[in-house]
């Protein structure tokens, strides 16, 4: 599958919750998964490559080039507009990654508050556990992210992380993992493995803020600063 059909698919998921509150767990898991799969397609060997090309910056011109550019014919213009539109796929790929995750997190939230008068249901507690496949999502992301000079997305991505991170109880995680790893079974290992553990979730959080302080948009250093 392509990246541009992968992202045309997760939009089209996206809207078809419109008509309802928010997604239906089984279309936000196939967001998920989708999710998953356009990070794998930007990590091939030729996207990959076509993907920093896209990010590198111009450097500046220089007088007498600029001056020159005024007598460039029409073959030479159209040629820029090519070379220009040549990547437009590979320079969508973040602000999607980016708003696929924002509108994850905001569907989770909004199954939360739906579901939270019954809080002890199944549909409740799945939910709850659902944020563990969007933190590693978002961890997956910003591992891609670390290749690139775009802080702008890691500090919107980050944020996202920083909310589930602020709730997240160190004790009580690590009193989950020993007991997992006491039971030295498979299905205990295949548990550990679907649980998102932090070793120190107040370093994690200082290091977000900050990142979303020094990049952020206004709005996102705010809520930042909230939290």
């Amino acid at each position: 599958m392509k990246v541009e059909v992968v992202i045309l698919l997760v939009g089209t998921l996206f809207q078809t919750a419109k008509s309802s509150t928010f997604l239906s767990r089984e279309d936000w898991c196939s967001v998920c998964d989708h999710v998953r799969s356009l990070l794998q397609l930007s990590q091939t060997p030729e996207f990959l490559k076509n993907l920093k090309e896209a990010h590198v910056e111009e450097p500046p011109k220089a007088e007498s080039e600029e001056s020159d550019d005024e007598g460039k014919n029409a073959a030479e213009v159209m040629e820029m507009l090519e070379k220009q539109n040549a990547f437009e796929i590979e320079r969508s790929v973040f602000p999607s990654l980016s708003t696929f995750l924002e509108r994850m997190d905001e569907n989770l939230w909004k199954s939360y508050q739906k579901l939270a008068t019954r809080s002890s249901s199944l549909p409740y507690l799945e939910r709850i556990n659902d944020e563990n496949k969007l933190l590693f999502l978002i961890d997956e992301t910003l591992e891609l992210l670390s290749q690139f000079d775009l802080d702008v997305f890691k500090a919107r991505i980050s944020l996202i992380k920083l909310t589930y991170l602020y709730y997240k109880n160190d004790a009580i995680y690590e009193k989950i993992q020993k007991r997992l790893e006491a039971k030295n079974s498979e299905a205990a290992t295949a548990q550990l493995k679907t649980i998102y553990f932090v070793k120190n979730s107040d370093a994690e959080i200082q290091k977000i803020c900050l990142l979303v302080q020094q990049h952020g948009q206004p709005k996102m250093r705010v809520k930042a600063t909230l939290l």
